[in-house]
């Protein structure tokens, strides 16, 4: 798409605007597997964005940028009635920009964290909807089963690595009612969230 936009509005070497040019009067350059479906795609991702046409943007950077943001915007608005993502849905309402775990610790640490935040994860509670075989509750508790929350929040097997975590986390947040959503989705205590995943893992 943004190869196109640099050509409708010449920004490519004269050899290949030249040629675009030729290609151009041919009706079939129009329907081609190249140019069509981009300019198909840019019509469809300007209904996203208050900028109008994506096409009328003649800056390239601000063209990237606005297609960007209204791919986002689609993404968010396609999610909001998307019922395989419910669960990822409650933790990210919301399609934008995010900044994934910084390698800080064990690429292991970084993909609990991630999978936490999705309905496929390390927990008995999925496992048992793969494999009855699996018992759904908390291997240590017993009484509960087993969720992203019951690990971070609740379980008591985990209470003296999780009052660690909760006292950083209100040094860095005075006074932040800690929840699953906090605990996922906030980049300035991700750190103390990946220590607290290393520290159970041990």
């Amino acid at each position: 798409m943004c190869t196109v936009h640099s050509i409708v509005h010449n920004r490519t070497p004269s050899i290949i605007f030249s040629e675009f040019q030729q290609l151009y009067q041919n009706s079939a350059w129009s329907n081609s597997i190249i140019f069509k479906p981009a300019i198909d795609n840019i019509s469809y991702f300007s209904k996203f964005t208050p900028s109008g046409h994506l096409l009328n943007i003649p800056n390239p950077k601000s063209f990237k940028t606005a297609l960007r943001n209204a791919m986002f915007h689609e993404l968010s608005q396609a999610w909001k009635n998307h019922e395989g993502g419910r669960v990822t849905f409650k933790f990210f309402p919301t399609w934008e920009p995010r900044k994934f775990p910084s390698r800080t610790c064990s690429c292991a640490a970084d993909n609990y964290l991630i999978r936490a935040s999705l309905r496929q994860n390390d927990t008995r509670s999925f496992k048992h909807t793969i494999n009855p075989i699996f018992f759904p509750n908390c291997p240590h508790c017993h009484s509960t089963i087993e969720t992203p929350s019951h690990i971070f929040l609740h379980c008591p097997y985990y209470s003296l690595h999780g009052k660690t975590m909760f006292s950083k986390i209100n040094l860095i947040i005075p006074s932040a009612t800690i929840t699953i959503n906090l605990i996922l989705t906030d980049d300035s205590i991700r750190p103390i969230v990946l220590s607290f995943i290393r520290n159970i893992s041990s």
